[in-house]
């Protein structure tokens, strides 16, 4: 066997070396990375346990869960094609209309949005949107997709119509949702809507909870520690930088309200496609801050975009008492004086008849 000269020790030297070096780089590189996702991940739980609460106030009952119920048997039909998306757009004017509002609609690739608005009369130029999709799955009477939501918006806008806010409230009924939120993509496209607003919430289902064992689901990117496995709560699923919006949700929740659970969303759901599922996706990809609430949908709805997704199967005190913690948020962030418990009473508007 020939000896190896010197200079080829060397480069065998140099070789092992460079090799444990290059492995020492990518062990610590990814022992880094690591302890950098441990970081994140620490205080995306410290964040989301910064919105837990315990409701000591007494609950502020509101809104009507006759009316609200009124709403979704009007609109517990299949709305997919335009025809019966035309019936639902003149079902939501008409009631905007005998609230005192004057609807606009605004028309785009594939369907129409409904807007009307409330402005404010202070000097602040923020507006709040609150919002809910009106078009359904074919072949599903959608009451709980997503005829709840927008029940549940018509009869913000109605108890708000003789309030002062200071910001401007605005309401908006998205169409095209189920088709790829086209409704509410077009809508931020128009620099015109995106302007001076400060909050977005968008009422996505809001008309089941269940209480069997098991009843409650989670898309398996949620981490265990962010679940929970009763079916009782509203989920308030915002971006992480704009807690805020869930916060004033939590604050508006009494003992007799169902519990707020606030999901905080980092990277405006870049890891979480559940997250992302509805009409406030489009304002987090904009940089405005924006609420999905909701029931969480198939997570927890069997009946979700089946042809059982009736009226008859909608929880009347559940859909009321979201929007009471609704109606509290609102008025918090957008009215100087807000009234005290003992101040509330139950709205005086009865909606048009047909």
């Amino acid at each position: 066997m020939p000896k190896l000269k010197a200079r080829h020790w060397w480069m065998l030297a140099i070789a092992w070396f460079t090799i444990i070096t290059v492995e020492w780089s990518v062990y610590l590189i990814e022992r880094s990375k690591k302890a950098e996702q441990h970081q994140r991940v620490a205080a995306w739980k410290k964040t989301a346990d910064s919105l837990r609460y315990q409701p000591k106030a007494a609950s502020i009952k509101i809104a009507d869960a006759k009316r609200l119920m009124s709403h979704v048997g009007a609109l517990a039909y299949p709305r997919f094609t335009a025809a019966s998306r035309k019936r639902a757009r003149g079902y939501i004017s008409h009631q905007l209309i005998g609230c005192g509002y004057q609807p606009t609609q605004s028309a785009f690739a594939g369907g129409v949005n409904i807007q009307v608005e409330k402005t404010g009369r202070g000097t602040n130029p923020k507006v709040f949107v609150v919002g809910a999709h009106y078009d359904s799955v074919q072949g599903s009477p959608g009451a709980d997709d997503n005829a709840s939501g927008v029940a549940g918006v018509i009869e913000l806008a109605c108890l708000l119509a003789r309030s002062t806010p200071q910001a401007t409230l605005r309401f908006v009924f998205f169409d095209g949702e189920e088709q790829g939120l086209l409704g509410s993509r077009a809508y931020v496209s128009h620099p015109r809507n995106r302007k001076h607003v400060a909050g977005v919430y968008i009422l996505e289902m809001i008309g089941t909870r269940c209480t069997t064992k098991a009843c409650q689901d989670w898309p398996s990117s949620v981490p265990p520690w962010l679940r929970r496995k009763d079916g009782l709560f509203v989920a308030a699923v915002g971006n992480m930088e704009n807690l805020e919006l869930i916060q004033a949700l939590t604050r508006s929740a009494g003992k007799a309200h169902p519990y707020v659970h606030g999901i905080p969303i980092p990277q405006r759901g870049r890891d979480f496609p559940d997250a992302r599922r509805s009409d406030h996706a489009p304002f987090w990809d904009v940089g405005i801050g924006a609420v999905m609430v909701t029931d969480t949908a198939n997570f927890r709805n069997k009946q979700y975009h089946l042809p059982g997704d009736k009226a008859d199967t909608i929880d009347a005190q559940f859909m009321t008492g979201v929007v009471d913690v609704m109606h509290g948020a609102l008025v918090e962030l957008t009215h100087e004086a807000k009234p005290s418990p003992t101040q509330a009473k139950p709205p005086q508007y009865s909606p048009p008849s047909e």
